[in-house]
């Protein structure tokens, strides 16, 4: 590898003058990993921000292939972090992590990705040019199969990437001072005193106005930095796959980057590949002819077409089988396919757009998904952080579905005591979103004027002893009558009570159907009940 070859260095030039032309953002800092990676040939590359108390929070993260990392905080061993801030030299090099426990991270503790060799190197921020000394900064590095060489050529290299850094995190923080200040001023122009801090909250918290795009809401800087890439990619027509925990809004967002594209007048529509088996995920993607199989009575377009010239979501991704993976992969090659049962090829132009709530590079490792899909789907990769890694967003988002569902309700909305808003926040939210949103219905129904943190943990409890399950239930064959039993229930509703349809969409034959029917008591006089729901569904 050339260290000092025309391209790092014309890279570096390149950097160094959009310094100069405005608040270097998310991207800037990511191209400096990237360069660091190049010169060290690291695997992962994160720049992490320390706070006084050990608190730690990713600025940016990038893989080898120049993507962002997953689940980024649970790849940091804080042991190598503490090293490196500690150490006079201001760096760390563990060459044997994986046979350390110290180096233990927890994405090593659950069982996903074991690292060989581990580099930390402290940057050098202080209070001078008008910089913030309440934090400190830390590049991570980590490589699973072979030691990070760091050579006294490579060091003089990487140092100069980490001058870049160290200056693009000063020109941030004097960004954000002055526009603290700015905002202090015009609340209160008379006095200019700066109230005091109160406490050792997350930094952006006290000035970060919240911003709501396209029924997102926030004033988290890590979630305000993803709406500026949602809004940067508005011209462009990139697959993007949206990563994320289960109720972190990754739906809300793949609906926003869709909203701000040139096809927001078009039609938007999602599948869950989770939620169906191959042959109807097909059917639904693809569409078929008549006669494609017993119930197929006329041609049905799919969802594909359907979305000709919008947007087609393919919500959790990472659910779909091999099978369905190679047949999504030849549509998106050459942007033709043949609906199940038909003769001829049909054109479509519809944007993918996806999200998992599963990390795609772990599956590809162990050989689940498909990793020339991957490069397909993941042209531009967003990671939405869960909601207990932006404090800043609870306490609003909890005022906000207070008064939403208050106003549908009907209901005074109730009042959360500053008891109650220190317990959100410390609250470690596993649902994310989604479970704070409940909670909050679950308050409005209450009927408080204002509501405590003795409430709310009263509610919580309440929520985990119904998700208990009974010890009777982790039967395999009860599991599987009790699925199969709903499956049949869905088809009938979906299908309007039709048997036929509902045996065509269930894949079994009729006389099966009516089998079934009768094993399960869905049976009344010789005909399938009517009054049944979709899963999930709720009575108007």
């Amino acid at each position: 590898m050339t260290l000092y070859g025309p391209l790092p260095a014309q890279r570096f030039l390149q950097l160094l003058k959009r310094l100069t032309a405005g608040t270097p953002d998310r991207s800037y800092l990511e191209e400096v990993l990237d360069g660091i990676l190049s010169t060290l040939e690291a695997e992962r590359g994160l720049l992490l921000k320390v706070k006084p108390g050990g608190e730690v929070r990713v600025l940016a993260s990038r893989h080898q292939d120049r993507t962002d990392v997953a689940n980024a905080r649970e790849a940091v061993s804080q042991f190598a972090v503490r090293q490196a801030l500690s150490s006079p030299e201001r760096f760390h090099h563990a060459r044997q992590a994986a046979r350390d426990r110290r180096y233990r991270t927890e994405e090593h503790r659950r069982g996903r990705r074991r690292v060989r060799s581990i580099l930390a190197l402290a940057l050098a921020l202080g209070a001078d040019a008008g910089a913030s000394a309440d934090y400190q900064a830390v590049v991570y590095l980590d490589h699973r199969f072979q030691d990070i060489e760091f050579s006294e050529n490579r060091r003089i290299t990487v140092e100069h990437w980490l001058s870049l850094l160290e200056l693009a995190l000063r020109f941030r923080e004097r960004e954000f001072q002055f526009k603290r200040q700015e905002r202090l001023a015009r609340r209160s122009p008379g006095d200019g005193k700066e109230p005091e801090a109160a406490g050792d909250g997350p930094v952006p918290s006290p000035a970060a106005e919240p911003v709501e795009f396209f029924g997102l809401w926030t004033r988290s800087p890590a979630m305000l930095e993803i709406i500026e890439t949602v809004k940067r990619l508005a011209a462009s027509e990139i697959p993007v796959l949206v990563s994320g925990e289960t109720g972190t809004g990754k739906g809300l967002l793949v609906k926003a980057i869709h909203l701000s594209s040139r096809r927001a007048g078009a039609p938007f529509i999602s599948v869950n590949c989770g939620a169906l088996p191959d042959n109807l995920l097909e059917s639904e993607l693809f569409g078929h002819a008549r006669g494609a199989f017993t119930g197929a009575e006329a041609d049905r377009p799919g969802l594909l077409l359907e979305s000709d010239g919008g947007t087609l979501f393919l919500d959790e991704i990472g659910d779909m089988s091999g099978e369905m993976q190679k047949k999504l992969l030849r549509f998106l090659e050459n942007r033709r396919f043949r609906p199940l049962g038909g003769k001829r090829e049909v054109k479509c132009d519809a944007r993918i757009l996806s999200a998992t709530r599963l990390d795609l590079r772990e599956e590809l490792e162990r050989g689940r998904f498909r990793a020339d899909l991957f490069y397909r789907l993941c042209g531009m990769s967003i990671r939405i952080p869960p909601l207990r890694e932006r404090p800043e967003d609870i306490a609003g988002l909890a005022a906000l579905f207070l008064r939403r569902w208050s106003a549908g309700m009907t209901l005074p909305a109730p009042e959360l005591s500053p008891q109650a808003v220190r317990w959100l926040e410390r609250y470690p939210w596993p649902g994310n979103v989604r479970e704070l949103e409940n909670l909050m219905r679950q308050v409005i129904a209450l009927g408080h004027s204002e509501v405590s943190g003795a409430h709310l943990a009263a509610l919580i409890r309440s929520d985990m002893r119904e998700l208990a399950v009974p010890e009777k239930r982790f039967r395999l064959e009860e599991a599987v009558m009790e699925a199969e039993r709903q499956a049949i229930r869905n088809a009938l509703v979906q299908c309007v009570g039709n048997k036929s349809k509902a045996a065509g969409l269930l894949g079994i034959t009729r006389k099966a159907l009516y089998r079934r029917l009768s094993k399960y008591g869905l049976l009344k006089n010789g005909k399938a009940r009517p009054k049944m729901k979709l899963q999930g569904e709720t009575s108007p």
